[in-house]
């Protein structure tokens, strides 16, 4: 027995039997059971078609071109318009979608286009995106929407968002640098170009090693940062940039983008962090070396009175002609002439001498460490710090002797003073005294070296930065390294010669500066370049 689908229908059926009749254009029954089983598979693959299209996440409309009209809507185009598939039927796009959207998709439909339209949905406005296609010789348009209202507004976050991470990445006072596995640069931000004067669009997608050549050694770090997942750290990293020294913070952060992954470097200038630190610590060596300075003064100043006094009686009773003394050399047997004549030949007046220079050295270093321990009772006024750099100078060329070992004559002294200057509150012997050291540690510092290029030169600088005058005596020596440089204003410490410092010249100047005067002292000093003492008084 056959199966019903693959037999006609009998004398029972007469409306199927005419319906196919019609449909088929035939009116013999003989050729109609032939088309039957054709005719019967394509209404299935309508039926299959029809039950596709009502299913699809997509709206799909046929739209009549003239006079505009909807002929057919799935069931996600009622969706998506918020009608009844009847409403849709025969309705005009002008009424489902709105005069201007109306407008709009009449124009895309004659081309056949991909557009994004903004529908009216009650009192809603979304974006549709809309795919029309004209059907060819038919005066029919399909066209395909799709809400994206949640997509464009996803869209707008992360656009939002991407531009936010974008303003911090470059608003930010640190460098950063995004890096590959194979050192290739992938982000380069506004503080990157300041440091390297690189603009990002030549930085991007280049080595490191090019761009930024003192950085191409940590790639290495960059590498272990991403194996290890953790941050590596270097802190107080020195290099020097236009003749100075500056300090930085390197840390480098591992990335999980991409198979290979990646890190950021980020660079931190640290270099007024340091110098403060430096300044800080200075500060409580000072504080503690007072109270150390004024106990050994006191401790000091009586033996060494006592040999003063006594050097000077000894000298006075053995080369004065007071009734006393030739008492003395009467009742003994011997007469003062002999008894110089004999000293003379032993030196003995020579060594007197000595000891008295010896006990008068002590006493100025006495003097010195007296000056940790209490203010300075000098009277403050206002001075004129171009006329209190002169007279150092006069003094350091003649009244101090430097032209004696080192001869002070020889150096070339550049004075660069602003004229702009106003006078500043200070006690003008002891400026001159901290400028005298500076001075005479400048000299010194040529001794044992070659002629520098240009010649030996000092240069006395003075200027108005802000609120502060600043003072700047620059030598073109032979610099200090990185640890010298550290320890120049501890008490005590001292490069030169036993006999020829003590190591509190400059402790004593950081003091008046910073104590005396409330002011800032600082040094900078690469070596074989030369050093540059840089002192900031406040103004009024």
């Amino acid at each position: 027995m056959s199966k019903p689908s693959d037999t006609l229908p009998d004398s029972d059926a007469p409306l199927a039997d005419e319906a196919l009749t019609r449909l088929i254009g035939l009116g013999n029954r003989s050729i109609r059971k032939s088309y039957y089983p054709q005719l019967k598979e394509k209404i299935s693959e309508l039926e299959t078609f029809q039950f596709l299209v009502d299913r699809a996440a997509d709206a799909i409309f046929l739209v009549r071109m003239d006079p505009p009209g909807i002929e057919y809507a799935n069931d996600a185009a009622a969706r998506l318009v918020g009608l009844d598939k009847p409403q849709l039927l025969n309705a005009s796009p002008a009424e489902v979608f709105g005069p201007q959207v109306a407008k709009g998709l009449a124009t895309a439909l004659k081309a056949g286009s991909d557009e994004i339209i903004q529908a009216e949905k009650g009192a809603t406005v979304m974006e549709m995106s809309v795919t029309s296609h004209l059907v060819n010789d038919a005066p029919f348009a399909v066209v395909v929407a799709r809400d994206i209202t949640e997509r464009i507004q996803a869209e707008h976050k992360l656009h939002h968002m991407q531009r936010l991470l974008e303003g911090i990445i470059e608003s930010m006072p640190s460098t950063l640098i995004g890096v590959d596995m194979d050192g290739n640069v992938t982000l380069w931000n506004r503080q990157a170009e300041k440091l390297t004067g690189i603009d990002s669009s030549k930085a991007l997608e280049r080595s490191l090693a090019t761009v930024f050549p003192r950085l191409g050694n940590q790639l290495v770090n960059v590498h272990r940062a991403v194996a290890e997942q953790n941050p590596q750290v270097l802190t107080r990293a020195m290099h020097h940039r236009e003749g100075r020294i500056f300090y930085e913070d390197i840390t480098i952060f591992p990335l999980h983008v991409g198979e290979g992954g990646g890190a950021v470097i980020r660079i931190d200038d640290v270099t007024q962090r340091v110098y403060m630190e430096e300044i800080m610590v200075q500060s409580e060596k000072m504080l503690s070396v007072g109270g150390l300075a004024a106990g050994m003064a006191h401790e000091i100043n009586n033996p060494l009175g006592g040999i003063l006094q006594g050097a000077q009686n000894i000298k006075r009773r053995l080369f004065e002609d007071i009734p006393a003394n030739m008492e003395a050399a009467r009742r003994h047997g011997c007469s003062l002439a002999a008894l110089r004549e004999y000293m003379l030949d032993r030196n003995i007046p020579k060594m007197l001498d000595g000891i008295t220079q010896s006990g008068e050295r002590a006493a100025r270093i006495v003097s010195n460490m007296l000056d940790f321990s209490r203010k300075s009772e000098s009277q403050m006024a206002p001075n004129d710090l171009n006329d209190i750099l002169e007279r150092a100078l006069e003094l350091a060329s003649g009244d101090y002797n430097l032209k004696k070992k080192y001869d002070f004559r020889q150096i070339k002294v550049i004075r660069d003073y602003s004229d702009a200057l106003p006078a500043v509150r200070c006690s003008a012997t002891e400026i001159e005294q901290v400028i005298l050291n500076l001075l005479s540690n400048a000299a010194q510092a040529y001794s044992g070296m070659a002629d520098p290029q240009g010649g030996r030169t000092i240069i006395l600088r003075t200027s108005l930065q802000g609120d502060a005058a600043v003072i700047e005596v620059e030598d073109n020596g032979p610099g200090m390294d990185e640890q010298t440089r550290k320890q120049a204003f501890e008490p005590f410490f001292t490069t030169k010669e036993p006999g020829l410092g003590t190591g509190l010249g400059l402790s004593v100047s950081y003091y008046i500066i910073t104590q005396n005067h409330g002011g800032e002292f600082s040094v900078n000093s690469t070596p074989g370049k030369g050093t540059r003492f840089a002192i900031r008084l406040p103004v009024g």
